[in-house]
Order: C-alpha cells, then structure tokens, then sequence
C-alpha cells in the first residue's frame, strides 16, 4: 500500500494546484519522521491514523492536518526523468476509521 499510495499522490501533484489549499496561517511543511522526500529516497509512507472528526470545507484548520504525513520532493519524469519538479509541492496525508484524506498545496500556475 505504501508504494501505490505514493504513486497516487504523485498522480495528484501533477494533476495541478486546482484543489490546492495554501499552508494555514503559522503552519509549516513538517519535517522529521513525518516527512517523506521523493528525492531524497523516502519513498515508504504509513499515514498516520487519526480518530478525529473534520469538517470538509476547504479550511483546514483542524489539528490533524497537524499531524498528517508530508510528502514532497516530486521529480519530473519527463523530459528528463528524476529531475526535480517545477513547482514545489507537499502533499498531506492520512486516514481515519472511514476515509483516506489529502491534502495538496503546491506553487506555480498551471494551463
């Protein structure tokens, strides 16, 4: 599971910011054991399970997010695979007993 939940987020950053929500005031990508680096080689992530209640709306200011594995650190694969991305992006991940939830904050414009 952790190698295709990987792949998937990747899948999500290249899809673009559409969705993307900008980091909450005061808050920071994570680092340390929470944070997976593509680049870097950290490539096995175990979200974290979170028994907490959220309201989507968009707002993400609920302490989970807190929480939630980082990954970032995405390379290209075209034209020149492993090169690292234009845009930086961190991707927030984890579940609860009911669902998987991510997060997507990413630079840059996409056409």
């Amino acid at each position: 599971m952790r190698s295709s939940l990987f792949a998937c987020v990747a899948a999500l950053a290249i899809a673009g910011p559409a969705a993307a929500q900008p980091l909450a005031p005061g808050a920071a990508p994570a680092t340390g054991a929470r944070n997976h680096n593509g680049r870097s080689g950290a490539l096995d992530v175990e979200p974290p399970r979170i028994d907490q209640a959220i309201e989507v709306d968009g707002q993400l200011t609920e302490g989970a997010w807190s929480e939630a594995a980082v990954l970032n650190g995405f390379s290209r694969y075209a034209p020149v695979d492993g090169a690292p991305a234009d845009h930086a992006t961190d991707v927030l991940v984890w579940y609860s007993t009911d669902r998987h939830l991510f997060r997507h904050s990413g630079g840059g414009s996409y056409s």
